[in-house]
């Protein structure tokens, strides 16, 4: 995967300006859907979309905030420039824009602590908008969740953080959690499957707000055949990271 994306930021490198709103706003999205930071990429793209940000809908500039976030692109003002370029457009968000800027919200307060974040109006609204993903029906969920109470440790099921992500199996006054990962936070490489941008870029925020992290793959949960090698995987991964 990086050489692929690589190649695309090199070839596209020159042509950016060349691109449509929607078409740019689209390759950022699948760079960051994989988590691909390449920094004079996306410096280059950055330029770009504040040269002609009128051109860009409410909802590019919210799939925009949310990559850039998730590549934790660094520059505060690229950011405060993109979301002031929709406050006269606030009324054309969708839930799925505002629930994107949500997140964008929380990287924003992390990383840049000293400024506001510039639709920090909307805070309520955007919040609302967030809803978590629902594991409810998810066979590695229960598997594993089955295997931590026959080995003792005690767990809230689907526990909600305060900043509204869903954990989900967590010791809460601990700050402790295990994230069930299954193929909607993976994506599959030649050598094996690696996490995707969304998951890493929740687990940062979480890790932000003071959460430990124990990632539990579905493709590795899968090749353990019976009770004992669930227990004894389970027991190495929470030793290992102090559980």
């Amino acid at each position: 995967l990086p050489d692929f994306f690589k190649g695309i930021a090199d070839a596209t490198l020159n042509i950016l300006d060349d691109f449509a709103p929607q078409a740019l706003t689209n390759m950022i999205w699948a760079f960051a859907v994989v988590d691909m930071q390449i920094p004079t990429f996306f410096n280059s793209v950055s330029v770009i979309i504040c040269s002609k940000l009128d051109s860009f809908s409410p909802n590019n500039v919210a799939t925009i905030a949310w990559a850039f976030a998730v590549i934790c692109y660094s520059n505060p003002k690229f950011f405060s420039d993109l979301l002031g370029g929709i406050l006269s457009k606030e009324d054309q968000l969708n839930a799925d824009d505002e629930s994107q800027l949500y997140l964008v919200s929380l990287y924003f307060q992390n990383e840049f602590s000293d400024q506001q974040f510039p639709l920090a109006h909307l805070q309520e609204r955007l919040e609302s908008a967030y809803q978590p993903e629902d594991i409810h029906s998810d066979s590695h969920f229960d598997d594993v969740a089955t295997t931590l109470n026959r080995i003792g440790w005690s767990h809230q099921p689907q526990f909600i953080s305060p900043e509204g992500i869903l954990l989900h199996l967590a010791q809460p006054e601990a700050k402790k959690a295990i994230q069930c990962d299954g193929v909607s936070n993976l994506c599959k490489c030649l050598d094996g499957f690696v996490q995707n941008g969304s998951t890493r870029f929740k687990s940062r925020l979480l890790r932000q707000c003071g959460w430990t992290l124990l990632h539990l793959p579905f493709n590795e949960w899968e090749q353990l055949t019976n009770t004992a090698a669930k227990d004894a995987y389970l027991q190495e991964k929470l030793r290992q990271l102090s559980f």
